[in-house]
Parts: structure tokens; C-alpha cells; sequence
């Protein structure tokens, strides 16, 4: 069946399954994301040190996703880049108040709840991985396009120009206007 497909029919077909799973992928990272949030928001609203953290975790989470998103639209690899320099910075921030908690005795509690942020930062990092993953696919996709595009309208081109030879040909041996009607009509579907 997928033989049988026309080329255009088959790259659109990849093509949507490239969106489509990019979208999965940015629903999983969005639904990461707003679960950090989540507990960065527990973090900054309850009364345990560190308060200061949870916003600079849910700073360092909004300019990840806005890259992010961004680079998944504009390919511009700054963008992704400046989302994952991002996740790095809450990576550092993470473990910089565990550090912290561990030699305090009344950090329990926001040990815990930074030991529940770390899986979630982790997925957050393998989804951006994937979704560039995705993006370089497009990009590859596009040139191919380009590429057999080009190389079609070349080919369309010589079609066209032996036609016109062989019509010439035809003309100075005195062909029939019959003879000539074919090939002109074998030009202009070219």
C-alpha cells in the first residue's frame, strides 16, 4: 500500500507524523512543566526556606519552555541552546539547595519536595532532546524536498527542451501538421 502512494502523499503522510509526534512531545513537556511549576509554586507559598528558589526555578522553567517553543518554530539552534543553557541553570539550582538542605536540620521538607522536581527536570530534558531530534528531521526532510524539487524541474526542463529539438527536427523533415500537433501537444504538457 505505501508503495502505491503517490511521493507527494508520502511526505505529507511523514510530515504529519513528524507534527504529530513533536506535538506528543510538547504535551508531555508541557504537562513536565506545569507540574514543576506546581511544586515551585508549594515551594514559594509554604513556610520553609528556600522560597526564593521555587521563583528562580519557575523563572529559569518559563525561559526554557518560551526557547524551547520558540526553536521548535524558527529552527534557530541560539534558541534551543538558550532553553537548555536554561535547564542547566535549574539543574545548578537544584542541586545547589540540596547541598544546602542536607546540612540543615529543618530542610526535610524542602529536600523532598526538591528530590520530586528532579525526575521531572529530567524528563523535561530528554522531551527538548527529542523534540531537537525532531526539528533536525524536518530540517533534513525540507532540503530532500528541495533538493528532488530542483532536480524535477531540471528534468521537466530537458523533457521540454528535447521536445522542442525533436519538433524542429520534425519541421525541417516536412512532417505532417498531425505528426506536429503530437509533439506540441507533448510540449505543452511538459
Amino acid at each position: 500500500m505505501w508503495a502505491s502512494l503517490r511521493l507527494g502523499v508520502r511526505l505529507s503522510i511523514g510530515f504529519g507524523m513528524i507534527l504529530a509526534v513533536m506535538a506528543i512531545i510538547s504535551l508531555v513537556a508541557v504537562l513536565g512543566m506545569q507540574r514543576i511549576e506546581g511544586i515551585s509554586d508549594t515551594l514559594a507559598h509554604t513556610q520553609i526556606p528556600g522560597w526564593d528558589l521555587a521563583e528562580d526555578i519557575a523563572d529559569a522553567q518559563y525561559r526554557a519552555g518560551y526557547q524551547v517553543l520558540t526553536y521548535s518554530f524558527n529552527f534557530d539552534p541560539k534558541t534551543l541552546e538558550t532553553g537548555r543553557a536554561a535547564l542547566a541553570e535549574i539543574e545548578q539550582l537544584l542541586t545547589a539547595h540540596e547541598r544546602q538542605t542536607s546540612t540543615a536540620s529543618d530542610g526535610g521538607k524542602l529536600r523532598s519536595l526538591l528530590t520530586d522536581v528532579r525526575p521531572d527536570v529530567v524528563a523535561y530534558s530528554r522531551a527538548v532532546d527529542a523534540a531537537a531530534q525532531n526539528v533536525e528531521r524536518t530540517i533534513a526532510a525540507r532540503s530532500a524536498i528541495t533538493s528532488h524539487a530542483q532536480r524535477f524541474v531540471e528534468a521537466i526542463g530537458a523533457y521540454r527542451e528535447s521536445q522542442y529539438e525533436s519538433m524542429y527536427k520534425q519541421v525541417r523533415a516536412g512532417d505532417t501538421k498531425e505528426e506536429l500537433a503530437i509533439r506540441q501537444d507533448r510540449i505543452v504538457a511538459a
